[in-house]
């Protein structure tokens, strides 16, 4: 802890008879010193996370026998690669990588067992991930780290990876092995969502992976300027691109967005957030800042609902988990299978209506429908037109109308 840091602290244990409102106050001058929050920090290249759980095995291990000579080894699924430098080993040895589970909140994907962990290396060897898209949900590359867990069971997050945009990697240095994990420093929760029509969702900027800074003060569980990766809350602003609207809460680090009570033409939504990160270069040591948007992709998606009908003896039913996409639904009849529904791209709430055909009948149809009920929830489907069919050579023609219940769905919709 700085000095800034103890001298605030020493100050705080003195106002025990003031207002509790100072507290906080006082806490947020010590982020603007550029103070620590958060304990078990060792040096500027690590910050120590609480132990957790070891990870047990997900699969076998990739093992390679490496001389002086150099060389690399890959993970099973090609996530993590460990690269031995030449003249890094005086002779050869074995070295082995094993997906393990991770039991870290922010880590992303498997962990790893890397062996020998008994061994300490002369030169330092090299340890990438490769990251994916689904890697940056809700963060940038930049705020992406690798940690390694000690005998306690504590993590060490890297302060200072190597990021290579070009290749999707992160890259640390190491002259030890043990459990290493890809995790997110900083984050914006959740970075993809989908929200009903009318709904909220709640996003918010997080720091470090569970962590909870002096709890004692009763301060916001996610704070910058944390060690894990230095934020900078200097102007700071959410934006919104697209449909709905975002509301202000008392949390300074959280906001709500509202989804518009109809269904736009465009469903998709960003809600962004400017940060400053200030990284340390682990070439140089020199620290720089990097302006990034993080932001929080959200589609707007129509009810969940069940569908009922029946014409004669057809009956019909299935889950439309969204009306203003396309859907099919099944029925009894060996002849129809299914009738397939497809929005109309201009207005959602009617479209065209075709069916399939089954045990040897051929025929189409000239069908349309429109979605009946209130912007909030819709109450059936009317169905009309006219088809014709051919079946044993022969053919026929017919019209009509049909009715289809919906029911809100009070279950999780899978398509």
């Amino acid at each position: 802890m700085s000095r800034n840091t103890a001298i605030l602290e020493k100050k705080m244990n003195s106002l025990s008879g003031i207002s509790k409102i100072l507290i906080p106050i006082v806490t947020l001058v010590a982020i603007a010193l550029g103070c620590s929050l958060f304990s078990g920090k060792t040096s500027n290249d690590e910050v120590v996370f609480p132990a957790t759980e070891v990870g047990v095995p997900e699969g076998p291990a990739t093992t390679k026998n490496i001389g002086p000579e150099g060389g690399s080894l890959a993970s099973p699924d090609g996530r993590l690669t460990l690269t031995v430098p030449p003249n890094a080993l005086t002779e050869k040895m074995t070295f082995s990588i094993q997906p393990i589970t991770n039991n870290v909140d922010g880590g992303l994907g498997l962990a790893y067992r890397l062996e020998p962990s008994t061994k300490t290396f002369t030169t330092p060897l090299k340890i990438s991930v490769r990251y994916e898209e689904k890697d940056l949900e809700g963060t940038v590359p930049e705020a992406l780290s690798l940690a390694y867990q000690d005998q306690k069971g504590a993590w060490h997050a890297q302060t200072s990876p190597k990021v290579d945009e070009a290749a999707r990697t992160l890259s640390v240095s190491t002259t030890h092995f043990s459990d290493w994990l890809f995790l997110r420093t900083v984050g914006i929760s959740p970075g993809k969502a989908n929200v009903l029509v009318g709904e909220t969702v709640y996003i918010k900027v997080d720091s470090c992976p569970d962590r909870d800074p002096i709890q004692k003060y009763n301060i916001w569980k996610y704070v910058f300027g944390s060690d894990c990766r230095k934020v900078s809350t200097d102007n700071t602003k959410w934006a919104l691109v697209g449909a709905g609207t975002l509301t202000s809460t008392d949390n300074a680090f959280g906001i709500v967005y509202t989804a518009p009570p109809v269904r736009p033409a465009d469903p998709l939504v960003r809600v962004i957030i400017d940060i400053d990160i200030l990284v340390r270069d682990p070439d140089t040591g020199e620290v720089r800042t990097y302006p990034r948007k993080f932001e929080s992709r959200i589609k707007i998606v129509g009810r969940a609902y069940h569908a009922s009908g029946k014409a004669g003896t057809t009956v019909l039913s299935g889950d439309i988990c969204d009306l203003s996409e396309k859907f099919s639904l099944k029925t009894n009849n060996p002849f129809v299978p299914s009738l397939e529904f497809e929005p109309d791209p201009i207005s959602p709430t009617k479209g065209t209506l075709m069916f399939t055909t089954g045990s040897g009948l051929s025929g189409s149809c000239e069908c349309t429908y429109t979605i009946i009920g209130t912007d909030t929830l819709k109450t059936g489907i009317e169905l009309k037109g006219s088809s014709t069919g051919s079946l044993n050579g022969i053919t026929g023609s017919g019209g009509g109308s049909m009715h289809v219940d919906l029911v809100p769905l009070d279950k999780e919709c899978k398509p």
